[in-house]
């Protein structure tokens, strides 16, 4: 015959052994998982924000947001930034907005707007969230499984897709945005090696002062030996303002990035034009960047040099305009792209 009893407690024991491996498992990874609710309230911050001002931690899913040079790192994200909004919803996925770095030593996933998301392979990348445009320093940026920039690439999101192009320094160079990151990036001993081969004088063109109106602040004024066309360009139209006794025009970031990716839709569908595919016009795309622009002045350069450039952008009665104080400029291939506001 059965014992009852030893059944009973035979069933007794094993229901209370596996209990407690259960509560004990539950409880380790509560508290060693750094989304765990135990983890969380006992004050495990897995994610910690270097400033100038201190040091914050923070959990997965909580928003970072800082308008001051930071570094920010887990296990296996470091992320360098001047004016950064972001959220590490677990190692594995973030989302950014601003120009950052990143160093990830294993995949990640990023997401730059609320429709466009990219898969990051281990390595060492410089992104702009607006536009949206992706330097592979080293590893691999994949978009719907499909590889858009590998190392020394950049993608550009331009419309419904993004646009691959080899990198091109000047951006670095014309942008302060990115010439501070890099500076940044230097001073606390974090600039990728594969920037060692680029060559970069960060102070040449945006610290560099033409006096060309002795009553003008420096700031306003730009280099025009840094024998890129597009300071070229804008140094001479400064000139020109000068001589009609006009202030000089400052460039904006946002300004360029916009006519960045307006002059490489024109060279891709060979058109000079202010409407894009999507129908945006020059108005439309300045009010999603959250600004207001006075006019945008497109032409094709094909076998035009410096000074032809500037006798046909010299007979535009815009760049008189006394109301404008800042400018975007940018080339891509034959087409150039200017926005004032």
């Amino acid at each position: 015959m059965f014992n009852l009893n030893l059944i009973q407690k035979t069933i007794t024991t094993f229901a209370l052994v596996v209990f407690l491996i259960s509560f004990v498992l539950t409880l380790y990874f509560s508290v060693s998982n750094p989304n765990g609710f135990l983890a969380n309230s006992l004050g495990s911050k897995p994610i910690t924000a270097f400033t100038n001002s201190g040091v914050n931690t923070y959990s997965y899913t909580q928003d970072i947001q800082t308008a001051e040079s930071v570094k920010i790192k887990d296990d296996v994200t470091t992320l360098v930034s001047q004016d950064i909004k972001a959220n590490f919803t677990g190692k594995s996925h973030l989302t950014a907005s601003g120009v950052f770095f990143i160093k990830n030593i294993d995949a990640l996933s990023l997401k730059l707007s609320p429709l466009i998301s990219v898969e990051l392979s281990a390595g060492e990348y410089i992104i702009n969230s607006n536009p949206i445009k992706i330097y592979v320093l080293s590893g691999k940026a994949i978009y719907k499984e499909a590889i858009i920039a590998s190392a020394n690439q950049t993608a550009l999101w331009l419309v419904d897709n993004f646009k691959t192009s080899e990198i091109n320094t000047d951006d670095f160079v014309l942008n302060r945005n990115y010439t501070n990151l890099i500076q940044l990036l230097k001073d606390i001993d974090l600039a990728p090696s594969s920037l060692s081969s680029i060559s970069l004088d960060l102070s040449s063109v945006n610290n560099a002062v033409i006096q060309v109106n002795d009553s003008e602040d420096p700031e306003l004024n730009v280099g025009c030996d840094s024998g890129l066309l597009n300071l070229q360009i804008i140094c001479d139209l400064n000139r020109f303002r000068a001589e009609n006794t006009l202030n000089t025009l400052k460039i904006d970031d946002t300004l360029n990035n916009l006519t960045l990716g307006h002059a490489v839709w024109m060279d891709i569908n060979q058109k000079a034009s202010t409407i894009e595919s999507n129908g945006l016009s020059y108005k439309e795309r300045c009010s999603q960047a959250q600004i207001e622009c006075v006019t945008e002045i497109n032409m094709n350069i094909k076998d035009k040099n410096e000074a032809l450039i500037i006798n046909e952008l010299s007979t535009n009665s815009l760049i008189l305009d006394k109301n404008i104080s800042q400018i975007g400029l940018s080339i891509s291939g034959d087409y150039l792209s200017i926005l004032l506001r």
